[in-house]
């Protein structure tokens, strides 16, 4: 399930780490943020999520001010060409579970973004205010590094601190972050945790079906072999009757759900117009097992 904005503040409330939420109009940009917290004194936070050619997702949060070169980023983490890049917006969603505008560090705390490579601007490490969204931009929180380590230890996560503006060093030390990189892609793990809560929870509940040849609801797998062994009123139609009877029988006599399995050669639709009947007969008796 994913991690609500309330769930989140109630998250850090109880793992006792001081906060002070401050409430504004929704923002989505850094600038927007400043004319409602620019009074409080604090260090405005700007964040890239990225992936490379291998799908794997990097959060960078870095000062605002941190001048971020994502191909030199790209040799140090040791990715393959292109490097990386601005993941796709659907990921946020999907992955972080925040909106446009929305992304923070916080939201590694939800269960799909738990192979996400959270990077923190070294410029952070020892802040007393850092200023982050909480899973929603009509909201900043304000936190302090200490308190965001603890947060990511509750997490079994590491704050990995960079120097975001450093270039590749020269020779075989280029790919100095390079341990950081998670064994598995993100979106697969991803997908896996989606899959297996979607599993669960059809689980718990009555699941449904649609049969394409009726193109109506009925109840899966076991009510479904019940009526393919059960077609007890087609075979009490007479065997001997005139082609026009028959039809006649099966439209007045025959479960509704059986003679609906067959499409209408005319209407190229389910149908039981007297006039069109005679058309797919043959086909409801291949159904109910007559021929």
């Amino acid at each position: 399930m994913a991690v609500t904005p309330a769930i989140l503040l109630a998250k850090l409330q109880g793992l006792d780490i001081p906060t002070e939420v401050i409430n504004h109009p929704a923002v989505l940009t850094v600038e927007e943020a400043n004319k409602y917290t620019g009074d409080d004194p604090g260090v405005d936070v700007k964040n890239l999520f990225l992936k490379d050619k291998k799908n794997r997702l990097f959060l960078v949060s870095a000062e605002a001010s941190t001048k971020v070169d994502l191909k030199a980023l790209g040799i140090r983490l040791g990715v393959p060409k292109p490097g990386v890049r601005m993941a796709p917006s659907e990921l946020l969603e999907s992955v972080l579970g925040v909106p446009l505008g929305s992304v923070t560090p916080l939201a590694v705390v939800q269960p799909t973004a738990s192979s996400v490579v959270l990077l923190l601007d070294q410029k952070l490490k020892g802040q007393e205010r850092i200023l982050v969204h909480p899973l929603t931009n009509d909201k900043t929180v304000a936190i302090s590094s200490d308190g965001l380590e603890a947060f990511l230890r509750s997490l079994q996560q590491e704050a990995h601190y960079v120097d975001l503006e450093a270039q590749p060093a020269a020779g075989a030390g280029q790919a100095d972050l390079r341990h950081l990189l998670p064994t598995d892609s993100n979106i697969e793990t991803a997908e896996k945790q989606a899959e297996s809560t979607s599993e669960s929870q059809s689980s718990s509940s009555t699941s449904t079906t649609l049969n394409p040849a009726a193109n109506m609801p009925i109840k899966a797998k076991n009510a479904n072999a019940k009526e393919a062994k059960q077609p007890a009123k087609a075979e009490s139609v007479p065997p001997l009757l005139s082609m026009q009877d028959l039809a006649t029988n099966i439209v007045q006599q025959v479960n509704p759900k059986l003679a609906l399995q067959c499409v209408c050669q005319t209407c190229s639709a389910p149908c039981v117009a007297w006039e069109h009947v005679i058309v797919y007969v043959k086909c409801i008796l291949v159904v109910s097992n007559r021929l």
